[in-house]
């Protein structure tokens, strides 16, 4: 799956992507990046600038977690998490 996401931003076919790791209401949190929430209630942020920077946090490690995830795409989908929630 990365590798076609990977091609597709290299061709400029897209600018966008989209994909899913883990299942949607994961009680999971992220203690080891400083997230106590879950992913799923965190995205619910209503503007709440905190929460917004949780869910980039959160976003951030699951890129960052993949290895077949090449370096330069990572950094791709981090500057745009990022300028969306910061």
């Amino acid at each position: 799956m990365f590798d076609l996401q990977a091609l597709a931003f290299q061709a400029d076919i897209t600018r966008v992507i989209t994909f899913q790791l883990a299942r949607e209401l994961s009680p999971r949190t992220y203690p080891s990046i400083g997230v106590t929430g879950q992913h799923h209630a965190t995205s619910h942020h209503g503007g709440n600038a905190a929460k917004m920077n949780d869910v980039a946090k959160i976003d951030a490690y699951h890129i960052l977690q993949e290895p077949r995830c090449g370096s330069w795409i990572a950094e791709i989908i981090l500057l745009c998490v990022l300028s969306v929630f910061v």
